[in-house]
């Protein structure tokens, strides 16, 4: 039933539905660049997914909304030139398939190569603990103050206080005995 109101379509008519499809994709492609992704592709959050988030492995999902409007723009831009230059329907749609598979492999192909390329600038305090440190802010007794660590190739500052309650005066040397929820435990050296 489905084939025979497609082939009672005409020719032209035809080649106005692929153009379409085609549009469609292409407008989404263009605002998602212009404007930031619409609503972060619609796939929970986030159109790259790092797995549980620590392990650095960012990939896309081949059914990302990128990768479908891309999909869209080869199904429709290669379907309406087969179309309009006198191709069956059924040529058409194949055509415009097998090309729109092509075209989204590679759309997914090069969006994955461009998030392996996003760093993370997170810094994880976990990994300041053990390393020696100097308090840009004196901590009072049984207080909060700052101190300052290389950590993950960077100098950061973090907010600190000591196990023992004790004070520790501004410039001198601590080593970053635990981490309390991104509080710094220290401890004078």
């Amino acid at each position: 039933m489905l084939s025979n109101l497609w082939e009672s379509i005409t020719q032209t008519g035809q080649t106005t539905v692929f153009i379409s499809i085609g549009l469609l994709g292409f407008i989404y492609l263009a605002v998602s660049a212009l404007f930031g992704g619409l609503g972060h592709d619609g796939d929970g959050g986030h159109d790259a997914s790092a797995g549980d988030g620590h392990d650095g492995d960012t990939t896309v999902s081949i059914f990302s909304f990128k990768v479908i409007a891309i999909f869209l723009v080869g199904f429709g831009g290669i379907g309406a030139i087969m179309s309009h230059n006198g191709f069956s329907s059924a040529a058409s749609v194949s055509g415009g398939l097998c090309s729109g598979v092509v075209f989204g492999l590679v759309g997914w192909s090069m969006l994955r190569a461009m998030y392996r390329q996003q760093s993370n600038s997170a810094i994880d305090t976990n990994n300041a603990v053990g390393q020696l440190g100097q308090v840009t802010v004196g901590i009072p007794q049984d207080g909060i103050g700052e101190v300052g660590v290389t950590v993950q190739g960077s100098y950061s500052t973090f907010s600190a206080r000591t196990e023992s309650g004790q004070p520790i005066s501004f410039g001198r040397r601590v080593k970053v005995k635990s981490n309390a929820g991104g509080q710094l435990v220290v401890e004078a050296v």
